[in-house]
């Protein structure tokens, strides 16, 4: 692969960025989903998402069984893990941001998780002082479970 092409990609164009001048195999990354690795599920003032809702009401559907309650615990142990892909050369990371962490009941009336937006801040602050890149994903398929009960999530024009 030599490069992404992007183009006619109207944010990418708005921020200057031009993605093909990006060689796939100049940026050693790794990439997780919040829910994935994150844990602290219930910690930081996160409120539940729609994951959340979904494997603890159906445990049989997800192999192990497991939640992303605990993860991989990066939410504590983020420090760490940075140290390790430090140690195993990567420059880059990508990551997703609950937007339950964010933004508890999924809208701004809800008000603002503080706690959500320093564990991210930390979290990016933490990869550019050991020489990586973070790129952040602000949407993974997981939503705030407040914007699911009141207006069935995607469904409605509302969400937006």
């Amino acid at each position: 692969m030599e490069g992404v092409n992007v183009k006619g990609c109207f944010a990418w164009s708005l921020l200057g960025f031009q993605m093909t001048k990006y060689n796939a195999n100049r940026i050693n990354n790794k990439k997780k989903k919040m829910e994935e690795f994150e844990g602290g599920a219930s910690e930081g003032g996160r409120g539940p998402s729609i994951w959340d809702t979904f494997t603890h009401n159906h445990p049989g559907m997800i192999k192990d069984h497991s939640t992303g309650d605990i993860a991989t615990d990066s939410y504590h142990r983020n420090k760490e893990d940075v140290a390790l892909m430090k140690d195993m050369g990567f420059d880059a990371y990508r990551f997703s941001i609950s937007w339950s962490r964010i933004l508890p009941t999924g809208s701004l009336s809800g008000g603002v998780n503080k706690e959500g937006i320093k564990y991210y801040n930390n979290l990016i602050n933490e990869l550019i002082s050991n020489g990586m890149q973070p790129f952040v994903t602000l949407f993974h398929w997981d939503s705030p479970q407040g914007l699911e009960d009141r207006y069935a999530g995607f469904l409605s024009p509302n969400i937006v």
